[in-house]
């Protein structure tokens, strides 16, 4: 499971993708988009992007160039703003607990806005 959360523990807010996301795509330098369906895998893989498991993100991250960021691969479909925007590594931790990755980000907004999407389900 993927779950974003505030970084800073101050609203105990929490988010759950409402899918069940298992990989992401990766162009092997600074670019991560979260794959929702498996249409959404093929394009990205016919775009020359790898396919990784959720579970590598942590160090495809950390790893990156300076120009990191996270978002959905389907980003004309989402109305809110970027995962994680570029140039934000210092505002974001990245790891696994158990099966689950978790991405804490600074930007409770950006949550709320995805919340309000209907992208993320609110768990506490």
């Amino acid at each position: 499971m993927l779950i974003i959360k505030d970084k800073n523990n101050k609203y105990r807010v929490c988010g759950m993708l409402s899918q069940d996301i298992r990989n992401y795509a990766y162009d092997n330098c600074h670019k991560h988009y979260i794959i929702r369906n498996n249409k959404e895998m093929e394009e990205a893989k016919s775009y020359g992007y790898d396919i990784k498991p959720l579970c590598e993100l942590p160090t495809t991250w950390s790893n990156s160039c300076g120009l990191e960021m996270i978002d959905f691969w389907d980003v004309e479909n989402i109305t809110c703003p970027v995962l994680v925007p570029q140039f934000n590594q210092e505002h974001v931790n990245i790891y696994n607990e158990g099966f689950d990755t978790i991405i804490e980000v600074d930007d409770l907004e950006n949550i709320a806005l995805l919340i309000d999407e209907g992208i993320l389900e609110t768990i506490y």
